[in-house]
């Protein structure tokens, strides 16, 4: 009885051992997928995380790339220029532009628009106006003020011969005239269409710029200059050259002259000057030389008695006291200096 209650003990311990060992092996497949379930769940967890935050990183640079190409290509404002031609294939200006510049011009003469540069909201097209002409993208129309269209046709006459350039009053009731000396058109009295001599070519401008840097006109006869030591003179664009004689004169001979004896001068006559005298209505040539002091307006004064042959004679050294030569009475002047 004893040994069989030994026999059952054992056997239930056995029993129990083993009992607990099919348990860990059991267990044990159980764990492994899980671990593995848990595994795979971490990584598509952070696979996912991974793949969330590169989207997040990249849409952002990828939509503001859109935009900022949509802000290059697509500027309202841009687009709006390059939609409205402001001229023709034959480089004439649109009906749109001209009926835009009209529209301006009638706010100019109505007094709700200044003039000064200023790009229209609807077109986005810049719009000025300079000496009373409409300007579109900096480009001049054909639009302008009722004083820009006089100076126009007196231009247009004077450089077909009509008109000689002397005073005379329009239909309308406006003084033109070429002024004396500068030869630029003045609309009673002011400067209208810039100071730009009408007789002497933009190309003339080289032959005398470092020699003698002057030039004058005379009411009804062109603009003269002194080029290569000679009276030459311009009308309407071209050069013409005039019978004489090489010039020669006291004092300093050209501006390079002037430079080097008298670097810091500032003397108004100093220079080989020409100078139509309304007085008299003659031509003179007045120079200086290293003499004269801010103190002493003393010149050398050669008149042509005919503004049409180079030739010119001495007539002496003339204090013009600080006054325009051509605005005094010189016969008077010279009188009084002898």
């Amino acid at each position: 009885m004893k040994k069989l209650c030994i026999t059952f003990g054992l056997g239930v311990v056995v029993g129990i051992a083993i009992t607990m060992l099919c348990m860990v092996i059991m267990r044990k497949p159980v764990d492994e997928t899980n671990l593995a379930k848990e595994t795979i769940y971490s990584q598509d967890t952070k696979s996912h995380e991974v793949a969330s935050n590169t989207e997040v990183k990249e849409n952002p640079s990828t939509e503001t790339k859109k935009v900022f190409s949509n802000y290059e290509v697509a500027d309202p404002e841009t687009q709006k220029i390059k939609s409205i031609h402001l001229k023709d294939e034959n480089g004439e200006f649109t009906p749109y532009a001209l009926e835009l510049a009209r529209e301006y011009l009638t706010k100019y003469n109505n007094g709700e628009w200044n003039g000064y540069s200023i790009v229209d909201s609807n077109s986005g097209i810049e719009i000025g106006i300079s000496w009373g002409t409409i300007k579109l993208e900096d480009e001049e129309t054909p639009i302008c003020t009722e004083e820009r269209s006089i100076c126009n046709k007196a231009i247009e006459s004077y450089m077909s011969g009509e008109w000689d350039g002397k005073e005379m009053i329009t239909p309308n009731g406006h003084i033109i005239k070429l002024d004396e000396g500068g030869g630029y058109l003045l609309l009673d009295g002011y400067i209208s269409v810039g100071q730009r001599n009408l007789d002497i070519p933009e190309s003339a401008y080289e032959l005398f710029r470092d020699v003698i840097p002057d030039y004058e006109y005379v009411p009804g006869q062109g603009t003269y200059a002194i080029i290569d030591k000679k009276l030459v003179k311009f009308l309407r664009g071209e050069q013409i050259t005039l019978p004489g004689e090489e010039l020669s004169w006291k004092g300093f001979q050209s501006y390079n002259d002037l430079i080097s004896q008298k670097p810091d001068s500032s003397i108004l006559y100093d220079l080989p000057t020409l100078i139509y005298n309304k007085i008299d209505g003659k031509l003179y040539l007045t120079s200086g030389d290293e003499t004269c002091t801010l103190d002493n307006s003393e010149n050398y004064v050669y008149v042509f008695d005919d503004c049409n042959i180079s030739k010119m004679r001495y007539i002496g050294r003339v204090d013009f006291e600080h006054e325009y030569p051509g605005n005094v009475d010189m016969d008077t002047l010279i009188a009084k200096s002898k």
